[in-house]
Protein backbone atom coordinates (compact mmCIF):
# COMPACT_ATOMS: atom_id res chain seq x y z
CA UNK A 1 0.00 0.00 0.00
CA UNK A 2 1.17 3.58 -0.76
CA UNK A 3 2.19 5.78 1.68
CA UNK A 4 3.37 8.61 -0.25
CA UNK A 5 2.06 10.70 -2.61
CA UNK A 6 5.24 9.34 -5.12
CA UNK A 7 4.41 6.02 -4.13
CA UNK A 8 1.29 6.29 -4.96
CA UNK A 9 1.76 7.68 -8.48
CA UNK A 10 4.18 5.57 -8.77
CA UNK A 11 2.03 2.56 -8.65
CA UNK A 12 -0.76 3.99 -10.99
CA UNK A 13 1.54 4.61 -13.44
CA UNK A 14 2.97 1.20 -13.23
CA UNK A 15 -0.60 -0.49 -13.48
CA UNK A 16 -0.84 2.35 -16.80
CA UNK A 17 1.91 1.08 -18.07
CA UNK A 18 1.01 -2.28 -18.10
CA UNK A 19 -2.08 -1.57 -19.77
CA UNK A 20 -0.38 0.58 -22.48
CA UNK A 21 2.56 -2.53 -22.75
CA UNK A 22 -0.39 -4.75 -23.59
CA UNK A 23 -2.21 -2.68 -26.19
CA UNK A 24 0.94 -2.05 -28.04
CA UNK A 25 1.69 -5.77 -28.20
CA UNK A 26 -2.08 -6.34 -29.54
CA UNK A 27 -0.52 -4.58 -32.41
CA UNK A 28 0.87 -6.54 -35.72
CA UNK A 29 4.65 -5.09 -35.99
CA UNK A 30 3.72 -4.24 -39.34
CA UNK A 31 0.99 -1.47 -37.95
CA UNK A 32 3.72 0.08 -36.48
CA UNK A 33 3.75 2.72 -38.99
CA UNK A 34 0.42 3.30 -39.63
CA UNK A 35 -0.70 6.83 -39.90
CA UNK A 36 -4.44 7.12 -39.12
CA UNK A 37 -4.71 10.52 -40.65
CA UNK A 38 -2.56 13.09 -42.54
CA UNK A 39 -0.58 15.34 -39.44
CA UNK A 40 -0.87 12.64 -36.87
CA UNK A 41 1.84 10.11 -35.20
CA UNK A 42 2.48 6.33 -36.00
CA UNK A 43 1.84 3.92 -33.74
CA UNK A 44 5.45 3.74 -33.56
CA UNK A 45 5.70 7.69 -32.86
CA UNK A 46 3.07 7.10 -30.73
CA UNK A 47 4.88 4.12 -28.22
CA UNK A 48 8.05 6.32 -28.79
CA UNK A 49 6.47 9.55 -27.28
CA UNK A 50 4.88 7.37 -24.53
CA UNK A 51 8.81 6.20 -23.54
CA UNK A 52 10.14 9.97 -23.66
CA UNK A 53 7.18 11.37 -21.34
CA UNK A 54 7.97 7.98 -19.21
CA UNK A 55 11.80 9.10 -18.80
CA UNK A 56 10.94 12.84 -18.35
CA UNK A 57 8.24 11.50 -15.35
CA UNK A 58 11.02 9.66 -13.82
CA UNK A 59 13.51 12.07 -13.82
CA UNK A 60 11.25 14.52 -12.88
CA UNK A 61 10.28 12.72 -9.90
CA UNK A 62 13.31 11.01 -8.97
CA UNK A 63 15.08 14.69 -8.40
CA UNK A 64 15.31 16.16 -5.15
CA UNK A 65 14.41 18.91 -6.87
CA UNK A 66 12.23 17.76 -9.09
CA UNK A 67 9.64 20.87 -10.66
CA UNK A 68 7.89 19.94 -13.84
CA UNK A 69 7.40 23.40 -14.29
CA UNK A 70 11.36 24.55 -13.95
CA UNK A 71 11.93 24.54 -17.73
CA UNK A 72 10.15 24.32 -20.73
CA UNK A 73 8.45 21.54 -22.38
CA UNK A 74 11.52 21.19 -25.28
CA UNK A 75 14.13 21.18 -22.70
CA UNK A 76 12.70 18.04 -20.55
CA UNK A 77 12.70 16.64 -23.47
CA UNK A 78 15.96 17.19 -24.10
CA UNK A 79 17.54 16.80 -21.46
CA UNK A 80 15.24 12.66 -20.32
CA UNK A 81 14.62 11.44 -23.81
CA UNK A 82 16.12 9.28 -25.92
CA UNK A 83 17.63 8.99 -29.34
CA UNK A 84 14.34 7.27 -30.67
CA UNK A 85 15.89 6.15 -34.17
CA UNK A 86 17.74 3.54 -32.12
CA UNK A 87 15.14 1.77 -31.06
CA UNK A 88 13.09 1.93 -34.71
CA UNK A 89 10.82 -1.34 -34.23
CA UNK A 90 7.80 -3.22 -32.37
CA UNK A 91 10.09 -4.94 -30.12
CA UNK A 92 12.60 -2.50 -29.14
CA UNK A 93 9.89 -0.10 -28.21
CA UNK A 94 7.98 -2.04 -26.09
CA UNK A 95 11.14 -2.82 -24.47
CA UNK A 96 11.40 0.58 -23.58
CA UNK A 97 8.26 0.48 -22.29
CA UNK A 98 8.96 -2.12 -20.04
CA UNK A 99 12.43 -0.45 -18.52
CA UNK A 100 11.31 -0.03 -14.58
CA UNK A 101 15.11 1.38 -13.32
CA UNK A 102 17.68 3.69 -15.27
CA UNK A 103 18.16 3.95 -19.12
Amino acid sequence: MATTLLEETLEGWRYTRDGVIAEFANIPAGSFDFVPAPGMRTVGQLAGHIVDWGFVMAGELSRPDGNFTRQPVADFLREYSLDLARYPDKAALIDLLRVRKGR
